[in-house]
């Protein structure tokens, strides 16, 4: 009876080590595997197992969660500028996609097009997958593209030397493009009734209206730069 009570106390010994060992582990990195042997662990242990996945888990879904209410209203205010959630995603499968794949389904939809009598299976040169547009242009229309999107001016190595200067113009005209826009939407919002109520209310504070007392006597400008 003795030695079966030692071996009992050994197999909870045991199982109460690779459950603080997990449990340590599962409070560092998170990532380990439980006990292979479950039929060690009291029930109590496995709850506490339990818990722990659960909690992260948890905090997995709710991560997600918060970034899809995120995504939600982006696709939001992109709706607002009469841009679709259509044409967002269409783009950024444009941009991680096979080039050879989309060209690939350009010509075979083309081809569905020609086969039922649609307009656009008439225009089959458009997909046959040769840019025939002068290296001066394509290198002008990929500068102006970083320049819009406010990326830095560096000449991609394709476009150096014979596309180089007119990468670097079209770069100009898409960053000018791209700061009056800024400039606009920014002057739209002062001029909308909650810009006017912000610069009313900065204007108040200005004269000294509404603004914190001033114990120093000295009549400083509140926004004047301090040195």
């Amino acid at each position: 009876m003795k030695r079966a009570a030692k071996n009992g106390k050994s197999r909870e010994s045991q199982a109460d080590k690779e459950l603080a060992e997990h449990v340590a582990a599962a409070n560092g990195n998170g990532a380990t595997l439980p006990p292979k042997d479950h039929n060690q662990l009291t029930d109590d242990q496995q709850r506490v197992i339990f818990f722990d996945h659960l909690a992260k888990v948890r905090k997995a879904k709710d991560k997600i969660a918060s970034a899809t209410a995120e995504l939600r209203n982006l696709y939001k205010f992109a709706k607002a500028d009469s841009i679709s959630k259509k044409d967002i995603d269409h783009a950024l499968r444009l941009e991680t996609a096979d080039e050879a794949d989309l060209i690939e389904e350009r010509r075979r939809l083309d081809q569905i097009a020609r086969w039922i009598g649609s307009p656009v299976g008439t225009q089959a040169e458009l997909f046959d997958g040769t840019d025939r547009t002068p290296l001066v242009d394509r290198a002008k229309e990929a500068g102006k593209i970083v320049g819009l999107k406010g990326e830095v001016c560096s000449v991609p190595a394709q476009y150096q030397g014979a596309g180089e200067q007119a990468w670097i113009d079209g770069w100009h005209l898409g960053n000018d493009a791209r700061q009056e826009t800024i400039k606009a939407r920014t002057e739209a919002e002062l001029n909308s009734a909650e810009g006017q109520a912000t610069l009313a209310q900065l204007g108040a504070i200005g004269k000294g209206e509404g603004a914190p007392e001033n114990t120093s006597g000295t009549g400083a400008d509140p926004f004047a730069t301090q040195h």
